[in-house]
């Protein structure tokens, strides 16, 4: 588990730090269009973008929660401990997004700057308000580290997990659901959740909990 770990941590904490030095070197609205913007003119087609990160954006909503059903299934313990990750995860981000009530990009340019016309996907509405943290990019990192956690017997998994955590992250900011500072306080928190749970994790023992719910049933009968 420790390796698994260390690998998912490293790349976080790498990630973390030069996305922090884009948003010092940057304002706010001008990192925005860069990452925005910026992207669409040099990678790839618009319309393969749109579709690509406008389903990958649900790796931070519903998916990792059909995961953690599916893992129930498997067995109880490494079920529960994605849906209580995903739980304290959810406790840490909604009061945060009450307490700072930060304008989303939509409504941040239409008051800041009514000329500039951000990108948009046709399909997704674009919120207003409550943007600080992400709390989608909060859920897919938490998740993900999860993930790395229980699949400890494949560590290159981690580098996998790792990416699809930040494509989800990005996939905000592309979205223009939130700022880069949105989604690196999203991933913070989420990995901040997600090890206090795997500490809780790591102490927990329960022999019911080794089955999975198919062999309850089986037993049961």
């Amino acid at each position: 588990m420790k390796k698994t770990l260390i690998i998912f941590l490293s790349l976080t904490a790498v990630f973390v730090l030069a996305l922090a030095v884009l948003i010092a070197l940057n304002g706010k609205a001008e990192l925005h269009l860069a990452l925005t913007h910026g992207y669409l003119e040099r990678v790839g087609s618009r319309e393969v973008n749109d579709v690509f990160f406008k389903y990958l954006t649900e790796m931070g909503a519903w998916v990792p929660f059909a995961i953690a059903a599916l893992l129930l299934l498997w067995r109880v313990k490494e079920g529960l401990y994605l849906l209580v990750s995903e739980g304290v995860t959810a406790l840490m981000v909604y009061p945060l997004k009450r307490l700072f009530a930060e304008p989303r990009p939509k409504l941040f340019f239409q008051e800041a700057m009514p000329d500039v016309t951000l990108h948009s996907v046709e399909g997704v509405s674009m919120h207003l308000h409550n943007s600080f943290p992400s709390g989608h990019t909060a859920t897919v990192f938490c998740a993900m580290l999860c993930l790395s956690v229980i699949c400890r017997k494949r560590p290159w998994l981690s580098v996998l997990f790792f990416l699809i955590a930040v494509l989800t992250g990005y996939s905000r900011i592309y979205l223009s659901q939130h700022f880069a500072n949105d989604v690196l306080a999203g991933t913070i928190v989420g990995t901040v959740a997600a090890l206090l749970c795997t500490w809780w994790y790591t102490k927990w023992r329960g022999r019911w909990t080794d089955y999975s719910v198919v062999e309850k049933l089986r037993r049961n009968r």
